[in-house]
Formats: C-alpha cells, sequence, structure tokens
C-alpha cells in the first residue's frame, strides 16, 4: 500500500499548510518566565519556542488533529485570530520543532534527568558572587600581576581555567536544582579551546528571571576565586588566570556575564519574530525591521559598550604580559593625524565585531553545511524510491478528491469519473 497522498503533501510548505493533517504532540511542557511570554517545549527531545498566550492558544487547536486550514477558519469566526504571517510561521517553526507532528503521538517516555543532589540557594550565590568579585578586584589593585617567570605557568592556567568553568557548571546546576528544575545530558566537551565538563542547563529559560540571574552569577563564581587565591598564593598563575577569567568573560557565546547582561536587560522575541522559516516572510525588509526594534537596538549598543570594556581590559592583560607601558601606546595614538587615528578606531571595531561574529557565523556555516548535505542525502533518496513507486488507485485518489476542496463540492458520480481519467505519475 503507497503512502497516503495527504502524508506526501504535508512534506511541501504550502500544502502542510493547507491538506496536512496536523496533531499537537502529546509531550508539552509549557511555563510562564516573563508577563505575555509561554515558553513551550517537547520533553523528550528539549526542544522549545517561545510564544505569546494566543500562538500558544491557536496550537492548542490541534489537539485531535487538525488542518492548519479549519484552525484558522475556526479562529477567524472566534474573532482570535493571529496575522496570517504570523499563523504560518508558528505552524511551519511549529511542525520543525516538534510541537506539531504528522501523525498522532502516544505520550512519549521524557528523558531521564541526572541526579543531582547538591542545592544552593539564590541569595547564597549572590552574596558568594559579590564577595568574589569584590575580592577580585581589590586584589588586582593592590597585587598588580606580573608576567610568569615560565610559560609553563600559562598551561597550568589554561587547566585551573578548565577546572573552573567546569566548576562553575557544577553550581549553576545546584542552583537549577535549589530552584526545582531540572539537570540534563551531563558531557565532557573536549573539541574545544577550553576542554572541560558541562551539563544542560537549557531549563534555566523556563525559569523566572532571578533564577536565570544565579545561574549566570554561579558560573561566575570558581573564575573569580581561582584569580583571587592565585594573586596571594602564586603570582606566577595570576596573569594567567586573569586571562583565563577574561575568556570566561568574554562578549560572544554562551559566555556567563553575557549571559547576565542578556537576562537583565533583553527580552527574548518570540519565535515567529526571527529566523523566518515561511516562504513568504524571508524577505530583506522583514529580516531588516525584525532586528531593528527597540528592545534589539538598546541590547545592541550594551553588547557594543560591554564589548568596548572587555577590549581595553584586554589591551590592559596584553601590555602587562609583553612588558609594555600602556601610555606609550596612547601617546603614539595621540601623535597620529585625524585620518589616522579614525583608521586606528574603524579597525579596533571593525576587529571586535568580527570577534563577536565568528563564533555565530562558524555555527552558522555548520548548520547551512549540514542542511545541504541532509537535502541530497534526501534528493537520492527520493531518486530511488522513484524507481520503486507505488502509484495510488483509482479508490484512494477518489477518497483523497473527496477531502479537497472544492472536489468535495462535486456530485459524487463527477468525482469518480474524475478520478479514472487522472493518470498519477511518480516522481
Amino acid at each position: 500500500m503507497h503512502a497516503h497522498p495527504f502524508a506526501i503533501a504535508a512534506t511541501d510548505q504550502t500544502l502542510l499548510l493547507t491538506f496536512a493533517t496536523l496533531h499537537l504532540a502529546p509531550d508539552l511542557q509549557a511555563e510562564v518566565p516573563r508577563v505575555g511570554q509561554v515558553m513551550v517545549r517537547r520533553t523528550n527531545d528539549r526542544r522549545a519556542m517561545v510564544l505569546s498566550p494566543l500562538h500558544w492558544s491557536a496550537l492548542r487547536q490541534f489537539e485531535g488533529g487538525r488542518t492548519a486550514a479549519s484552525v484558522l477558519k475556526q479562529m477567524i469566526n472566534g474573532r482570535s485570530c493571529v496575522p496570517l504571517a504570523d499563523f504560518y510561521e508558528l505552524v511551519v517553526k511549529a511542525h520543525r520543532h516538534g510541537l506539531l507532528t504528522e501523525k498522532a503521538e502516544t505520550h512519549a517516555t521524557p528523558p531521564v534527568p541526572c541526579a543531582w543532589h547538591l542545592s544552593l540557594k539564590g541569595k547564597t550565590v549572590r552574596c558568594g558572587a559579590c564577595v568574589c568579585a569584590i575580592a577580585a578586584i581589590l586584589s588586582l589593585l593592590i597585587n598588580p600581576p606580573g608576567m610568569p617567570a615560565s610559560w609553563f605557568w600559562w598551561v597550568i592556567g589554561w587547566f585551573v581555567t578548565a577546572v573552573a568553568t567546569s566548576a562553575g557548571f557544577d553550581l549553576a546546576a545546584s542552583v537549577l536544582h535549589g530552584a526545582g528544575l531540572e539537570v540534563h545530558s551531563p558531557r565532557l566537551v573536549l573539541k574545544s579551546l577550553l576542554p572541560r565538563f558541562e551539563l544542560d542547563l537549557s531549563d534555566v529559560e523556563m525559569a523566572p528571571l532571578d533564577v536565570a540571574i544565579n545561574v549566570a552569577l554561579a558560573q561566575l563564581i570558581p573564575p573569580l576565586a581561582f584569580t583571587t587565591m592565585a594573586v596571594w598564593f602564586q603570582p606566577s598563575l595570576a596573569l594567567p588566570m586573569v586571562a583565563g577569567l577574561l575568556f570566561a568573560m568574554a562578549p560572544v557565546g554562551q559566555s556567563p556575564l553575557l549571559k547576565l547582561l542578556r537576562e537583565l536587560h533583553y527580552e527574548p522575541r518570540l519565535s515567529v519574530d526571527h529566523d523566518f522559516l515561511f516562504e513568504p516572510n524571508r524577505t530583506l525588509k522583514r529580516r531588516l525591521r525584525s532586528r531593528t526594534t527597540p528592545s534589539e537596538l538598546r541590547y545592541a549598543a550594551l553588547r557594543v559598550g560591554y564589548a568596548l570594556v572587555w577590549a581595553l581590559l584586554v589591551g590592559l592583560v596584553a601590555c602587562i604580559a609583553t612588558g609594555t607601558d600602556p601610555r606609550a601606546w596612547w601617546a603614539d595614538f595621540a601623535a597620529l593625524h585625524v585620518p589616522a587615528r579614525l583608521g586606528v578606531i574603524v579597525l579596533g571595531l571593525g576587529s571586535l565585531v568580527l570577534a563577536a561574529l565568528a563564533v555565530p557565523g562558524a555555527k552558522k556555516a555548520k548548520a547551512w553545511w549540514e542542511r545541504r548535505r541532509a537535502e541530497k542525502q534526501a534528493k537520492t533518496a527520493a531518486t530511488e524510491d522513484t524507481e520503486r513507486v507505488i502509484l495510488p488507485n483509482p479508490a484512494e485518489i477518489l477518497e483523497f478528491l473527496g477531502k479537497t476542496h472544492p472536489f468535495e463540492l462535486m456530485p459524487e458520480i463527477e468525482r469518480r469519473r474524475l478520478a479514472g481519467e487522472l493518470r498519477p505519475q511518480g516522481f
């Protein structure tokens, strides 16, 4: 028996939004981390979407199995419809994330969280982070680090930084456990500049704001504490530890300080407002408009300011490491002509932008390559399947026409005649 025509139609985006019967996944978990936002996640694979209450209400209409057209009609009649482009974007993304499935699923078994016994309270973490930060700043001001006597200390500093980063993930997991959330996927990350032990902390996305802040602060405590101890007890290790601390505070990727800045000053966008999948939404104008909202521009300005401060600190550490007087650099810069100064500033800002885009750009390039390889494999599989495809018979074509507009309005005898005259082809 060949695949049902509706199952074939569901593979195309246009037909997905018209003919395919979609079912709401049974293993969904919904939380409200912020006012006006609902975080919906599948418990078996932990993929999530940020929705508005109206979007979540629209998705719940698919319970029991319905087409997007029938849900849209019901929402229009009930005067609770979201904008059409947003609704189609919602359906396509929910299907891509597994929140909507083409077949009714039984309740899947959720992944088993790792056994975690240590719990930390938020007040303890905040006090500990403040004490460690003040101690590290005062220690560096009172006893400035000097250049290590041997490169061996840089190797030790790299190893201690890896240990501190791993300890930061342990403390963050303890904060999550103390807040009643689950910790998943403990693993060793070896293919990295900084090999470390880490855990899946994605449950923090569904937690209240104070829990998310505590998790970010917990990851900063070990690097700050290790830096303070190195300044007083092993000065040769102080500068490598400062470099490791700056690496942990880098304004790229998933650094703890960037997470903290994001939690304090950024409101996550709804999933339908960025990274568009619905083809008519993927215009340059709509993409630019989604990136130039007041919230996005304000957060971008904060990140640029933070990146400048971080770059100044990196430059200061580089001066200490090379034994260069930063005042000599400033004197050389002040002696330049105005065009040369502007060129140096533009070059420096361009370097910061390239550094900020390097990590996400590499991830997007990897995702693009994997998507291209998957499409190529799917095309090859489709070519092989064409050779052994089983074409539908007239009875199945008649069933398909009976559920399709406008053929469902035709008399039965006309549909039978049309089904007999159609000649299906494999492709």
